[in-house]
């Protein structure tokens, strides 16, 4: 049986995976021990910029194989909101309201509307 996956879509995700956790890295030591590392601008803000942009962008590539984007979006979405209810508890002054995650998962369930779409409906709509 071959394999039906598309290995340059896995390959990018995987650089997407190491440059997000290279990021929260350099976060989670400026924010909690305390190291003065800027990751909000330079290198590092590109780090983190790059894949976001690279996650959404693959996540959307993605959609479009899955069978049913709907379910995997709630279980993301899900998955979102129960990150959103612990940074509350743990970090209440700067929790998560709505994160990559949030994103991706409304996304994914909003993503058969968006397939039926006419092009120029939705140009004009991501435009608005």
């Amino acid at each position: 049986m071959s394999s039906r996956r598309i290995w340059e879509i896995d390959f990018l995700r995987a650089i997407a995976v190491i440059l997000m956790v290279t990021f929260h890295v350099i976060f989670d030591l400026k924010e909690f021990a305390g190291i003065a590392i800027n990751y909000q601008s330079g290198l590092w803000y590109w780090v983190g910029k790059i894949s976001a942009l690279m996650f959404l962008f693959l996540a959307g590539i993605s959609s479009g194989f899955s069978k049913n984007s709907v379910k995997r979006g709630i279980k993301i979405f899900i998955f979102a909101v129960a990150i959103t209810f612990v940074t509350y508890i743990f970090f209440r002054e700067q929790y998560i309201r709505f994160g990559m995650l949030h994103l991706l998962g409304v996304g994914m369930i909003l993503f058969p509307l968006f397939k039926r779409m006419n092009n120029i409906l939705l140009i004009i709509s991501a435009a608005a």
